[in-house]
This record gives structure tokens, C-alpha cells and sequence, in this order.
């Protein structure tokens, strides 16, 4: 903690007063610190920040307390140069990190580069998104794989290139289980866009079959029992599973069209029957691995609890009791 706190001082302070002629933009509900060399990205971040605001408390009934703080740093800048300004880092192609405890975001502008008003909006949406939800939950734990998929879902949904992404690993049999993604998340880019595309895909999958407010609702639920997977129950009738297989079969029906456009039609015909396979046989294989590491840890407990009662047998302490 006095580390995370130690860190987060010294970004600040190098945004606010060391970096050259930093500038403040206040909102309604945001304060967006940034360097004059990020003053345009900061000026097009504080009414997409105000826009987010919006869609979050439309989309999921949340209204996050304010303000909302967003430092915005150059690719030359103190978040820019080791992508590291909290504890954990970040990788190398992250442009965004949200911190909900604090309702800070911070953003990195690549040296050089003009972007898009429809790229910043994308970030900051998907960052805002994280503090409301985080906010709203407090320290609940929402499967990671849902929380990007939520914050996606707000900002709109995925782009094409991630039905590309989803659709290519279904084919190749890289469709990550879901379950895996709630114990571990990929830091290769690669592996990442699969991740997130996936998480984004179920979103709008429940929000589709279940109806407008259905992620309303989990969120809700999530918040008034503290289990996830009851939430879900409670707002599909179905559990995590039975949900995750039907995703599953929507997802070889809906991207078939993938590899037929990157000249796979042949693959497609023979690979579609696998899909589900192979994505049965990475849940199991994920299963028995978790279920070795519980094993492995209530040995390595009983272990230190057997040692105790070794050195207390063998105590002088114990011999002069008899």
C-alpha cells in the first residue's frame, strides 16, 4: 500500500508540476490533468469523458461520485516511458489503466500521433466504465472477462476486427474457456485481443437474449447477494454454464463467415465440428489443473500443521508437561 501510494504521488506530481506547462480541464463530473503536448487528446477526452458519463448511467444505472480524475501523458511522459505508474504495470500496448478505489484514469497519447475523436472516446469510455462498475461494486469480484465485456459493451461493442479475432480463434481452436480468463489473463497482445473480444461477446450476447437491462440487472443482483454466478442465475434463469455453452454455439454459427473471407472455406468445413470440441477439452483440462493446485495447497497446509505438532512433541516445553 505505501508503495502504490509512494508511486501514485510521483506520477502525479511529475504530470502537475515537472512535466513542461501542464494544463487542467475541469467538467461536470471530471478533472483531466495532461501536458500541453496532450492538450488536444485532453481537450477531446474531457467531452468524451462527460459522454461516457451518460451511456453508463443509461446503459447500467450507475452514477459514479465526482470527480473523476484523468491524467493524460505523452508517449514521452512519465506514464508514456515504462508504462508502469501503479503497482502490477501494464503492458506494452496499453494506452489506458483505470484504478476504481481512486477514480483515476490514466491515459497515454503516442508520441507524434494524432487520434481520432472515435479512439479517444473508445479509451476513456472503456476506462470510465471500470471506475463505474468498480464503484458501484466496491470490493465484489466481477470475473474479469465480464468487466472488460461490460465496459465494451457501453462504449458500443467491438469492431470488426474483433468478430475477425473471435472468429479466427474458434477456427483455430484458441477460444479461451471462461473460467480460465476468471483465474488468468493474457499479457501477449495476441492472446489479449482474444480475451477481450470474447468478454465483449458474451456481454452482448445475455444483453441481446435476455433483453435491454439484463447486465442492469446482474450488476444488481451482483451488488445485493455478492456472487456472481447467482446474479446470472437470477437474471437468465440459466447458470454461468448452460449460458457459456449456447454463447459457444452461437459463436460457430454467427463468425462462419470468418475464415471463408480469409480463404478458409475448406478449413471452416472441417474445423467447425471441432470448436466446441476443443473447447470442451481446454475446460477440463483447466479443471483438473485447478483442482491439482487445491490439492497441492491443502497438502502443503496439512504439512506445516503436521510440522507444528512435530516441534511441539519434540519441545522442551512438552517434556516438562509429562
Amino acid at each position: 500500500m505505501e508503495f502504490f501510494l509512494i508511486r501514485l504521488i510521483h506520477v502525479v506530481f511529475t504530470v502537475i508540476l515537472i512535466s513542461p506547462e501542464p494544463t487542467r480541464i475541469e467538467t461536470e463530473h471530471f478533472i483531466i490533468q495532461h501536458e500541453k503536448t496532450a492538450s488536444e487528446t485532453a481537450k477531446i477526452a474531457a467531452e468524451a469523458a462527460e459522454e461516457a458519463y451518460a451511456n453508463v448511467k443509461r446503459l447500467l444505472g450507475i452514477e459514479t461520485p465526482s470527480p473523476v480524475m484523468i491524467v493524460v501523458i505523452s508517449s514521452g511522459g512519465a506514464f508514456g516511458k515504462d508504462k508502469r505508474p501503479l503497482p502490477g504495470g501494464l503492458p506494452d500496448w496499453a494506452v489506458g489503466s483505470a484504478y476504481p478505489a481512486r477514480r483515476l484514469i490514466f491515459m497515454s497519447q503516442p508520441h507524434g500521433v494524432s487520434l481520432r475523436y472515435r479512439d479517444i472516446a473508445e479509451v476513456v469510455t472503456h476506462e470510465y466504465t471500470h471506475i463505474a462498475v468498480g464503484s458501484y461494486l466496491g470490493d465484489m469480484e466481477l470475473p474479469r472477462w465480464f468487466d472488460e465485456g461490460v465496459a465494451d459493451f457501453v462504449g458500443g461493442g467491438r469492431s470488426w476486427t474483433a468478430s475477425f479475432s473471435i472468429g479466427v480463434a474458434a477456427i483455430t481452436g484458441r477460444l479461451i474457456p471462461l473460467d480460465a480468463l476468471r483465474r488468468w489473463w493474457p499479457t501477449s497482445r495476441r492472446e489479449a485481443e482474444v480475451a477481450y473480444a470474447q468478454g465483449a461477446d458474451f456481454v452482448a450476447f445475455v444483453e441481446n437474449k435476455h433483453g435491454p437491462g439484463a447486465i442492469r440487472n446482474v450488476l444488481y443482483e451482483m451488488r445485493s447477494s455478492g456472487k456472481f454466478e447467482a446474479a446470472v442465475l437470477k437474471t437468465t434463469g440459466k447458470n454461468l454454464a448452460q449460458l457459456e455453452t449456447e454463447w459457444l454455439k452461437r459463436v460457430v454459427r454467427v463468425y462462419r463467415w470468418v475464415p471463408i473471407l480469409s480463404g478458409g472455406l475448406t478449413i471452416w468445413a472441417f474445423g467447425s465440428m471441432l470448436v466446441i470440441i476443443g473447447y470442451v477439452r481446454k475446460k477440463r483440462i483447466n479443471k483438473l489443473k485447478y483442482h491439482l493446485w487445491e490439492i497441492e495447497e491443502r497438502l502443503d497446509k496439512e504439512d506445516v500443521e503436521i510440522s507444528e505438532e512435530d516441534e511441539l512433541e519434540n519441545s522442551p516445553g512438552k517434556n516438562i508437561l509429562h
